[in-house]
């Protein structure tokens, strides 16, 4: 729908990452990054890695990665269904700590029926994005053991580490999952500008900042050009991980 509207700036899309690096290299989408305009990024998607509080054999990524090795096979996850985004993350955690070939994957149709399966003890673990449990984190039902952040921010889990505190930035840098406003390609530098300066701005405001944490997203902007520079160098590690996950 973007693509099909005037280059005048009314019309925008707003939308992850993963639209733009990850879908069009498996599915017809009709689009590539390279017909798009970045204009700024803003929310980053928070994804966590979570186990049951009362699984009594594995507390933590430590513990969990000793139990996997040690029992090859008996472990099985899910992250949503089988070609998302999380599938990859996963898969660059799982190669990090060398169990990619030690535990078993479950998709589902959604994220939100992984969480059920996990709560209802079918499945060992799941990562996926934040925000699906955040009635189960109230409750206490469920328990984060990784974020996939570089860095620790203010919506961060307490004593829940991330991934680059653990020493995978790598692998932070495959899970930022950052929304993004784009436009037509032809659209005016100056027209661009003014909106990206806009967002800026909005991305400063006191209440945004405070109602997306509440939301269990992170704001961070990003110019255009920054955003675009980000997605094109992590296209190699992108599609090696399709090709792992099995998506030509």
């Amino acid at each position: 729908a973007v693509l099909n509207e005037k280059a005048d700036g009314y019309t925008l899309g707003y939308n992850w990452y993963a639209s733009f690096n990850f879908r069009p290299q498996f599915m017809q989408t009709g689009y590539t990054m390279d017909d798009f305009k970045m204009i700024c990024g803003m929310t980053i998607q928070r994804n966590t890695l979570f186990i049951r509080p009362n699984d009594n054999r594995f507390s933590d990524v430590d513990s969990l990665v000793a139990y996997a090795k040690a029992h090859p096979g008996e472990l099985n996850f899910s992250c949503g269904a089988a070609t998302s985004w999380q599938l990859l993350i996963t898969l660059g955690f799982l190669n990090a700590y060398g169990i990619a070939d030690k535990v078993v994957e479950v998709p589902f149709t959604s994220a939100n029926e992984s969480s059920t399966q996990l709560l209802a003890g079918n499945i060992d673990f799941a990562l996926l994005e934040t925000a699906t449990f955040t009635s189960a984190l109230s409750a206490g039902t469920i328990k984060p053991i990784c974020s996939f952040e570089g860095d620790r921010n203010a919506a961060a889990h307490k004593d829940c580490p991330t991934i680059g505190e653990l020493g995978h930035p790598e692998v932070a840098n495959v899970a930022e999952n950052r929304l993004v406003i784009c436009a037509p390609k032809d659209v005016p530098q100056d027209v661009c500008d003014k909106l990206s300066k806009a967002c800026e701005a909005m991305c400063k405001d006191e209440n945004f900042i405070i109602l997306s944490e509440k939301c269990q997203q992170v704001i961070e902007f990003k110019t255009g050009d920054e955003v675009t520079k980000q997605l094109k160098d992590g296209m190699s590690t992108v599609n090696d991980l399709l090709k792992q996950a099995g998506m030509k």
